[in-house]
């Protein structure tokens, strides 16, 4: 399947919109066609000073988009506790890849409205806004969501050092969870 990267963008744009009436009067947003579109790479990014001299891209407000189509069949999201209280789950969820590029498109142009309205900068409202996409725009895929709390304990499970690793014991001939605390 071949990505559409306009596509991706409109639909993208046209959900922040509706979402924050008040870009559609903002130059800067109106404006705003500064991505570096990198076909490998694991990493997407959003910048308020720019990658003029890395990617030849303007200086100031500028995003670069990895669009590896391997890397954009799984959606990932932040361990943020969000209002809705659902999460992807660790290993993420498995999406077409137009679909990949659409959520990852709706994040990071989420950073330029962070800094081009002076809301709260950080992951938290990313998160939230990918997830709204996708339940508004491909409720398919909200199924695959796990609780908050289902996350914590999936971080637990799956934590790089061993000492620090959750994991389930046979405890008196019944199997129970054993916390590292």
């Amino acid at each position: 399947m071949k990505i559409n990267k306009e596509l991706a963008f409109i639909n993208a744009q046209k959900f922040l919109e509706k979402k924050y009436p008040e870009l559609k009067s903002n130059e800067e947003w109106v404006n705003f066609d500064n991505i570096y579109w990198s076909k490998y790479g694991t990493r997407s990014r959003a910048s308020r000073h720019g990658f003029a001299d890395k990617y030849g891209l303007k200086p100031g407000l500028a995003i670069r988009i990895s669009i590896k189509p391997s890397r954009k069949k799984k959606w990932y999201s932040y361990h943020k506790k969000t209002p809705l209280g659902w999460i992807c789950p660790i290993g993420g969820v498995d999406v077409k890849p137009q679909v990949g590029l659409e959520i990852t498109l709706v994040h990071e142009l989420t950073h330029i409205i962070q800094y081009l309205l002076g809301l709260p900068v950080g992951e938290l409202l990313t998160t939230v806004n990918e997830q709204e996409y996708v339940l508004e725009n491909y409720p398919y895929y909200s199924k695959f969501l796990v609780t908050y709390e289902a996350r914590k304990f999936q971080e637990l499970l799956f934590k790089r050092s061993k000492k620090k690793r959750a994991k389930f014991e046979q405890v008196n001939g019944k199997w129970t969870y054993v916390s590292p605390s």
